[in-house]
C-alpha cells in the first residue's frame, strides 16, 4: 500500500514536471520585463499598464527633442520640463516613478522602461 502510494506521488511529480517549469515560486519576487525584440533601432521600450507599449527614440542633444513611435503614428515631442515632453497636444511623462503619455483620448498610464 505505501509503495503503491509513493509510485503514485513520483508519476504525478513527473506528470506536472512535465507541463512547463516554474520560474519562481516566491510570490513577492518582481519579475523583470524583457526588452521589446521587435523595437525600433535607437529607441526606448516602455512598458505601461494594460499592456500597453510604446518606443521613444532621443534625437540630438542640441534639440531637446525625442521622438514618440506609438503603433499607429509617429509623433517629435519637444522637452517642457524635467521628464516632460509635449507637442501642445500630446504630453509624454517620462518619470521613472510615474511616467504617462496623453494625446487626446489615449491615455497609458504606469510606464516604465521595459527591463527596468
Amino acid at each position: 500500500m505505501l509503495l503503491n502510494s509513493i509510485s503514485i506521488s513520483l508519476v504525478a511529480a513527473l506528470l506536472l514536471s512535465a507541463c512547463g517549469t516554474v520560474k519562481s515560486l516566491n510570490p513577492f519576487k518582481e519579475e523583470r520585463i524583457d526588452p521589446d525584440p521587435v523595437a525600433p533601432a535607437n529607441s526606448i521600450t516602455y512598458q505601461c499598464e494594460q499592456f500597453k507599449r510604446f518606443y521613444v527614440r532621443k534625437l540630438d542633444k542640441e534639440s531637446n527633442a525625442v521622438w514618440l513611435i506609438l503603433p499607429d503614428r509617429e509623433l517629435r515631442l519637444e522637452r517642457t520640463g524635467t521628464d516632460l515632453y509635449s507637442n501642445g497636444i500630446a504630453v509624454l511623462n517620462t518619470s521613472p516613478e510615474a511616467g504617462s503619455l496623453s494625446d487626446g483620448a489615449l491615455r497609458y498610464t504606469g510606464c516604465k522602461i521595459a527591463g527596468k
